[in-house]
């Protein structure tokens, strides 16, 4: 099941254009800020690849629907010195409304070092620096166990010395979660772009997914986002990052995208986390830190284990569910297989009744219902095909001959049979009647029983009084009878 999950995840990533892999990215672009950082360390060690991760306050910068994964109250801090005297810091505030509901608020900043001011003669006045700001309002839900939904609703600011401008925007957000190991998700930023003066920010897809290795606790998390998308210049991305949890309240990690590499590591207690990341960017090196507090709800060992085990135990119930809805189906199939079953027995029985009464149209209806809804009943089929040859007339004609060569070569037994078999199709047909007759006369007379052998042949000429057979044998009979009177 590891190897599918990780090579589907290959194949999804594999479809992106292959100028993904390779773009050198782009800058200058409005609010690139909120791409090409992290609102906390975990994100800028991990290269960026950060959009589906949950379960931290400050993750909501990189995807709103990761505050659905917040089991307790948190404040989180960001500080990163950027070069050039220029530093970023971020603060958030996540607050689990209930089990499935999460609220999150964010404030960042970015603010550039001091920069000579002059006058327009070259004269230098000051000095003054630039300041981007947003503050984000996020909100997210779980859909479903393994679906969480959520957006951001942002408003972003940028100073230049007296210079100031605002604009609101939102970004939407997907996680989707299969067996709380393999993690899909969508980050739509700017889905409503923010304008601040003259720039618009641009619409940025960002895909993400989290999925684990051949190792134990270790995951691979990888990112690509789409600049500019729907636009002529669409602009790709990519982020990758590890992350390793050994021992259990401890984890190192990696990553790297088109422009920098990065190393950091962050630790647990009960009710704090500590996270670093060392960035290497070819403009200089970059340390960021985050420290992260919950309070409220921080569950111990022993919840956690009981809210696993809650959430197997449901697994095991709806699995269990599921099965005795099968069961159901199964038996409410037999019943109805059961029931049909009786119902054909019937419908046959009355067919073969039919049939031995000789009514074989009636039998011939009833039959082609049941194959009609059940073509596998043999018995029918075979019922029917019986009926087809004793309605054939090539059958009767065949049947006659049968008899008249039976009744030469002195087959009396077999004679009748066949007479019989006519008479069973064609109740009227004269010639069978007349070869039943002679048949059961000639067995009479084989047994001594001269009258009623009388009796038959006698029969035989009321039908055809010049029958020769009929005239012959009943002479034979008379003249025997005669003589054992005289006796």
């Amino acid at each position: 099941m590891k190897r599918y999950f990780a090579v589907l995840t290959m194949i999804v990533l594999g479809f992106v254009p292959a100028g993904a892999w390779f773009s050198q990215g782009t800058s200058g672009q409005a609010g690139e800020y909120l791409l090409s950082l992290s609102g906390g360390a975990r994100g800028m060690s991990l290269g960026l690849a950060q959009t589906a991760l949950n379960g931290q306050a400050n993750l909501m910068y990189s995807n709103p629907a990761s505050l659905s994964g917040l089991w307790w109250k948190e404040g989180s801090f960001t500080y990163i010195p950027l070069f050039f005297q220029a530093q970023f810091a971020g603060m958030f505030y996540g607050h689990v409304v209930d089990e499935r509901r999460a609220l999150g608020i964010g404030l960042l900043r970015l603010t550039s070092g001091d920069a000579e001011k002059t006058n327009a003669f070259g004269e230098t006045i000051g000095t003054f620096s630039s300041q981007d700001t947003a503050f984000m309002f996020g909100y997210s839900q779980s859909v479903f166990e393994s679906l969480s939904c959520g957006m951001n609703l942002k408003m972003v600011s940028q100073e230049i010395d007296t210079y100031s401008q605002k604009g609101y925007g939102a970004d939407v957000g997907l996680i989707y979660c299969h067996r709380q190991r393999h993690v899909w998700a969508l980050n739509i930023v700017n889905a409503v772009s923010p304008v601040v003066g003259p720039d618009r920010f641009p619409l940025t897809p960002k895909f993400g997914t989290r999925q684990p290795l051949f190792v134990k606790d270790l995951h691979l998390n990888a990112d690509i986002e789409v600049v500019n998308a729907f636009e002529n210049e669409i602009v790709y991305k990519w982020f990758a990052g590890i992350e390793y949890n050994r021992p259990s309240w401890f984890w190192w990690r990696a990553g790297a995208n088109e422009k920098q590499v990065a190393l950091g590591f962050g630790a647990s207690a009960k009710q704090v986390d500590i996270d670093y990341a060392f960035v290497h960017h070819p403009l200089d090196y970059v340390h960021s830190l985050t420290m992260s507090f919950r309070y409220g709800f921080a569950p111990t060992e022993a919840e956690k284990r009981i809210r696993q085990e809650w959430k197997e135990l449901e697994e095991e119930k709806e699995d269990a569910k599921r099965q005795v809805e099968k069961e159901k189906e199964k038996i409410a199939f037999e019943k109805k297989r059961l029931k049909q079953q009786k119902e054909h027995t019937l419908m046959f029985m009355e067919a073969k009744r039919h049939y031995d009464n000789k009514k074989y149209g009636e039998s011939r209806s009833v039959l082609e219902k049941i194959l009609e809804s059940d073509p596998s009943y043999e018995e029918a089929r075979k019922l029917l095909s019986e009926i087809d040859a004793r309605e054939d007339s090539g059958t009767v004609v065949r049947r006659i001959r049968e008899a008249k060569n039976s009744y030469s070569a002195a087959n009396y037994g077999s004679a009748l049979n066949n007479a019989n078999f006519v008479l069973g199709l064609q109740p009227e047909n004269i010639e069978a009647r007349i070869i039943v007759y002679l048949s059961t006369a000639q067995l009479f007379l084989k047994e001594k029983r001269y009258g009623e052998a009388k009796s038959e042949l006698i029969e035989v000429l009321k039908i055809n009084p010049d029958n020769k057979e009929a005239t012959q044998l009943l002479k034979r009979i008379q003249t025997i009878i005669e003589i054992y009177d005289k006796e």
